[in-house]
């Protein structure tokens, strides 16, 4: 009876982690934004020619906008943009179909996690499963399954490498499966590139007797791993090296001079210590990891608004006393559990620390198991207290908790499916659906149709909503290296009044703020009925 009470529950979290990542998809986000647009495209046009949009053959890395990301993703989405052809629904199905493994991952790796903790069999098993369960309906865990971005994928591989390294202590087999979902880790998106190799480095520290027992077994699998680095360390030796280094010191904090005050050089030992850039950098980097375990941060206002839904932070509010309460645990706790979980804690944040945008829920989204399996330990901490006061007050407080954890749920789910898209439209890039569908209604009238680049990359949700063919794109030169790009009678640009002149045979898709003065003949409003694109001729 037990074990069929449990398999329910299991399919039961399954079924709503399902559902919450499935529902109203490719809807909510309302649209794509020009990174999900890029990897769709540049996935179907890998599927129709072998080629990236700017005819890189079988690409491990794409350029996009100047910026480089693993390819990996648009791999994962070859399969369904073949399938259902090129949708916002097919590009952003891999991130869902990730989640859902990476919530069923959970369950498995935190029953793993808990067995270092000594925890008994049964107990174990129902604090695996609410770790599934946190994940299932973790805000933080939803917006990134339901966005075309590498982070989500990435995870779900790290997650799984983690749980197959556990297995792996037991029987040296399950390393070669730790290897594999690390190596693809590292492969798909850039954070775990640190991460894996330095935190696989604590577990083999941390278990080094253990596993110099039967070391002559890992010769293999370690070789097997290793073979993972061989596309990342391909790409420096190629001639994409100097920019893809030009792109990380763009984002790298040593560079970021926004955020420093101008000090004027000399050779003085307190400017040396505290006023160089070296050590203004430094302490930028310090400021940037500690940040990351900012409560603000986590349960308030999140980051940027793709990150999180309207007026929430990352993890919900009633997650706070029970996380602090896990935390605590696990600082008195005496077996390995205690070392694993927070070296985990200590170097998930090390990758984000130094960019220049901290915090970053992309670039730390490995960290959110840590916040769940704590707040799981949290919850049981609540529970083993509990059972010191009276029937009665004992189901008080969980009446009253429950209450309270069921209204800030439902709350953060009518922020996120029913009130964000009208909230943030602007930060999904929306329009440019309506603007195509526009276009392709009315362009027989027009010899040419000139789109400003203020309106964020065009090209790109061009190329995605027309579904124009790659092989003829690409024939015409694919993407070029510039801020100008073109395809038939399609042109890109930095609009200037001064050499743009109104012509009848022109049709211009132009930002509100350059149509001033100017008569309209089409508005595409956001949801907030503020202008969001504007056609003129």
């Amino acid at each position: 009876m037990k074990k069929i009470l449990f398999i329910g529950i299991f399919f039961a979290i399954l079924g709503v982690a399902i559902f919450l990542r499935l529902w109203h998809f490719g809807g909510v986000p309302v649209s794509p934004n020009w990174d999900e647009a890029a990897l769709g495209y540049n996935a179907y046009s890998i599927l129709q020619t072998g080629k990236d949009e700017y005819g890189m053959h079988l690409p491990f890395v794409l350029r996009s906008f100047g910026n480089y990301t693993p390819a990996v993703y648009a791999y994962l989405a070859i399969p369904f943009i073949a399938h259902f052809g090129l949708t916002v629904a097919a590009t952003r199905l891999p991130a869902a179909i990730m989640g859902i493994f990476t919530v069923i991952g959970s369950f498995f790796l935190a029953r793993e996690l808990f067995s270092l903790g000594q925890i008994s069999g049964a107990r174990k098993n129902y604090l695996a499963l609410l770790v599934m369960f946190l994940f299932a309906i973790s805000p933080w865990h939803i917006q990134f399954s339901r966005i075309a971005y590498e982070a989500g994928p990435a995870l779900a591989f790290v997650v799984w490498g983690f749980y197959f390294l556990l297995l792996g202590l037991k029987k040296t087999n399950y390393f070669f499966l730790s290897a594999l979902f690390y190596g693809i880790s590292i492969n798909a998106y850039h954070s775990p590139r640190l991460f894996v190799p330095l935190f696989v480095l604590g577990i083999v520290i941390l278990f080094r007797k253990q596993l110099l027992q039967q070391k002559q077994k890992l010769i293999l699998p370690i070789i097997f791993g290793a073979l993972f680095f061989i596309p990342i360390f391909s790409d420096f030796l190629t001639n994409q090296a100097v920019e893809i280094a030009g792109r990380f010191s763009e984002t790298s904090i040593f560079n970021d001079t926004s955020t420093k005050p101008i000090i004027p050089q000399n050779n003085s030992i307190g400017y040396l210590l505290f006023d160089s850039n070296q050590a203004l950098s430094f302490n930028q980097i310090i400021n940037g990891y500690l940040v990351h375990f900012s409560p603000k941060w986590l349960f308030i206002t999140g980051d940027n608004d793709r990150h999180h839904a309207p007026s929430t932070g990352l993890l919900y509010i009633w997650e706070a006393p029970f996380l602090l309460l896990g935390l605590i645990r696990l600082v008195k706790e005496k077996t390995k559990l205690k070392p694993v979980f927070f070296l985990w804690f200590f170097l998930a944040p090390v990758a984000a620390s130094v960019t220049s945008e901290v915090p970053h829920a992309v670039r730390t989204l490995i960290t959110l198991p840590l916040w769940q399996i704590a707040t799981a330990l949290g919850i049981d901490e609540f529970i083993m207290f509990s059972l010191k006061f009276s029937m009665l007050k004992r189901w008080i407080m969980y009446l009253l908790s429950f209450a309270v954890i069921f209204v800030l749920t439902f709350q953060y789910f009518d922020l996120y499916f029913f009130q964000m898209n009208h909230e943030v439209s602007r930060n999904w890039q929306f329009g440019y659906e309506h603007a195509v569908n526009y276009v392709e209604q009315n362009k027989n009238k027009y010899k040419k149709i000139i789109v400003s680049n203020k309106l964020e990359q065009p090209y790109i949700f061009f190329l995605f909503y027309l579904r124009f063919p790659p092989e003829k794109y690409l024939a015409q030169g694919g993407t070029k290296y510039g801020p100008t790009q073109s395809f038939e009678n399609f042109v890109f640009k930095d609009i200037d009044w001064g050499k743009d002149k109104l012509d009848p045979s022109i049709l211009y898709l132009v930002a509100p703020e350059e149509a001033y003065g100017k008569t309209p003949i089409h508005i595409i409003r956001y949801f907030d009925s503020n202008e969001a694109m504007v056609f003129i001729e």
